[in-house]
């Protein structure tokens, strides 16, 4: 048997909270906008990596909060 963690009910990576955290400081010292707008070039990175990966242009992802909105999404 195998056992695969999965997103929703798996144990967030120490590496994920310290950006989470991170983002939500920058947010309160900054305020949303400035955060968000600070936030935009790692941002694209992720889409130009995922559509590496995915032989596809960043321009075909959409990243959603999971499968429930994404899936209303379409």
């Amino acid at each position: 048997m195998h056992y695969f963690n999965q997103a929703a009910g798996g144990l967030m990576p120490d590496s994920v909270l310290q950006a989470v955290t991170d983002y939500m400081q920058r947010e309160q010292a900054l305020g949303s906008y400035v955060a968000a707008q600070q936030a935009q070039p790692q941002l694209q990175q992720l889409y130009a990596q995922l559509a590496a990966l995915l032989h596809c242009q960043p321009a075909d992802i959409a990243l959603t909060t999971g499968n429930t909105h994404g899936w209303c999404a379409v």
